[in-house]
């Protein structure tokens, strides 16, 4: 599985960039980048598909629509028999916890180190991302 979080390019780098999530496992792909109108508030919706993910591990939520900030992206997030599935339009990906967590984890540092020189950690979007990110490297290290 590879989970990959990207940024338009843009030369005024923003902490409300738009960016795209793109999911691929076997021969299904879920990909925001399909249409202008999926691309996202990427970090700000990195950290809510954080936050879905680890709703839905521990319990919280049987259920979670993730749906990228200001976009019409959505994936549906379910446990299922000790995995998650996650749907989008009559397309489903089911793999183990561990699987989606690491996977979630690569496309996060990727996106960091991709813009490390620009990002303000301070930004309350960057903090939240941090705090996101600090939540699912807690929970990676729980489940090794």
């Amino acid at each position: 599985m590879i989970i990959n979080f990207s940024r338009i390019e843009d030369p005024d780098f923003s902490p409300f960039d738009l960016g795209n999530i793109n999911i691929v496992k076997d021969a299904i792909e879920f990909r925001s980048d399909e249409e202008d109108r999926y691309a996202m508030m990427i970090f700000i919706s990195i950290s809510d598909f954080i936050h879905g993910l680890l709703a839905c591990y521990r319990g919280e939520k049987k259920r979670f629509e993730f749906v990228g900030t200001d976009s019409s992206f959505s994936i549906v997030f379910s446990k299922k028999d000790g995995n998650i599935q996650l749907s989008r339009q009559k397309k489903t990906i089911e793999c183990s916890w561990r699987e989606i967590l690491e996977s979630t984890m690569s496309g996060i540092n990727k996106i960091i180190k991709e813009n490390k020189l620009k990002i303000d950690w301070g930004h309350a979007v960057f903090s939240d991302l941090n705090g996101a990110k600090m939540e699912l490297e807690k929970t990676l290290s729980e489940l090794r």
